[in-house]
């Protein structure tokens, strides 16, 4: 069973207008309206907006919806997680070169010597 009104019940608690909560977290009014009527879920950054606003957990105010707004999350920690590898290889290249070439400047440096 879906539980819709849960994020209507909160932003009427915190006496919010739908326009009101948008300004808040920088989404349209049709967008809060929708996720009311729960025809679509939030984005993963909407909806720690909406955990901050309300000071709630995301299933408090998406019961059902919470495995979809993580599911959502998995394809952008897996690009996020293949972002930091090749920085990581990238950094640890230019770390090797680093040190090759000082490397190579204190040999020359100790051969004039």
């Amino acid at each position: 069973m879906h539980h819709p009104n849960r994020l209507s019940v909160q932003r009427r608690t915190w006496a919010l207008t739908q326009k009101e909560l948008a300004n808040l977290i920088d989404t349209s009014e049709d967008a809060i309206s929708s996720y009311e009527l729960a025809k679509t879920v939030p984005m993963f950054m909407t909806a720690i907006a909406l955990e901050l606003v309300f000071d709630t957990r995301l299933a408090t105010l998406f019961p059902d919806t919470t495995h979809a707004v993580a599911q959502r999350m998995l394809p952008i920690l897996a690009d996020l997680s293949i972002k930091v590898e090749q920085l990581e290889s990238s950094i640890a290249a230019k770390k090797r070169t680093l040190v090759t070439r000082i490397g190579n400047r204190i040999e020359k440096l100790t051969r004039r010597a």
